[in-house]
């Protein structure tokens, strides 16, 4: 990709979403339409930049992640570069600040549109299956379980068919973030993407993550991500929006994904934080 902010400018122009301080658009025709880059101003380049280098660290211990279990259906957004401008003085105002270079990513649905996983019970109810904006560009659609459950039986990937198999992924995500990143998936964002013609859950939003502390105390750092889990719009083991035929087994497949992540990274330094947070997720609240 070009370095150039200016020039990323000139070439990034159609828009295709907002969110995250800043608006994300792609290029016209190939290999433009491959790549997504989102523009900044100068107050929010600093958070850009640190959400850039968490987005860097997950997707690495992603890729490790796929040397011990090559499984389909579940993936992150793969950062490039993060670019600052060369203008300094005499800057035309609406000249942006900054930029990150990112793969783009599809949706399932015929807008484009991207489809977050609401889980979590979080979001209103009159907002769920609309199109949320931020500002003028559009965050996408917010899908409770039935709104997600009906895209999945109308798209019948060979992957993902299940609530449960969307959960045991999203377990996955959260423990190659805990395990392999060493950071704590704070606000972590969950949509569903199309990928060599597969549905995916792919992981985006990096801005929140916060580093774990290795020498803390584990039961503060075991607290600290389920606080986490349980006030984000996307997943936590005892949603209350989850069907309650499904609510039992989505948990299980969670815990199963997030256990397969720390087996994976296969650090027993972390196994009295992997034990505490097991115990509260098999604990009701």
């Amino acid at each position: 990709m070009d370095n150039s902010l200016e020039e990323l400018t000139r070439t990034y122009t159609r828009i295709i979403g907002g969110g995250g301080f800043g608006i994300v658009k792609t290029g016209i025709g190939d290999p433009y339409d491959k790549f997504a880059v989102k523009f900044l101003y100068a107050f929010n380049c600093p958070s850009a930049k640190k959400e850039y280098i968490a987005n860097k660290i997950v997707y690495n211990a992603y890729e490790i992640f796929l040397k011990c279990d090559l499984i389909q259906g579940v993936s992150v957004v793969k950062p490039y570069d993060f670019t600052v401008s060369n203008c300094k003085v005499n800057c035309n105002k609406d000249t942006y600040d900054c930029a990150v270079s990112m793969e783009r990513l599809f949706s399932p649905m015929t807008d484009g549109y991207a489809v977050h996983i609401a889980f979590n019970g979080v979001v209103p109810p009159s907002q769920i299956n609309k199109i949320i904006y931020a500002g003028i560009a559009p965050r996408g659609h917010f899908y409770d379980p039935s709104h997600i459950r009906s895209l999945l039986n109308l798209y019948n990937d060979d992957y993902l068919k299940t609530l449960e198999d969307i959960t045991y992924r999203i377990g996955l995500l959260e423990g190659i973030c805990i395990f392999g990143a060493r950071i704590i998936p704070k606000d972590a964002e969950y949509i569903l993407t199309v990928k060599n013609n597969s549905l995916n859950v792919t992981m985006i939003d990096f801005g929140m993550f916060e580093d774990l502390n290795v020498n803390s105390n584990y039961i503060e750092v075991a607290n600290i991500i389920s606080e986490a889990q349980e006030f984000n719009l996307y997943y936590h083991p005892y949603s209350e929006v989850i069907p309650k035929d499904h609510k039992e087994s989505c948990k299980m497949a969670f815990i199963n994904g997030f256990t397969e992540a720390y087996n994976c990274f296969n650090n027993f330094t972390y196994k009295p934080l992997y034990d505490e947070l097991i115990t509260i997720y098999n604990t009701p609240i």
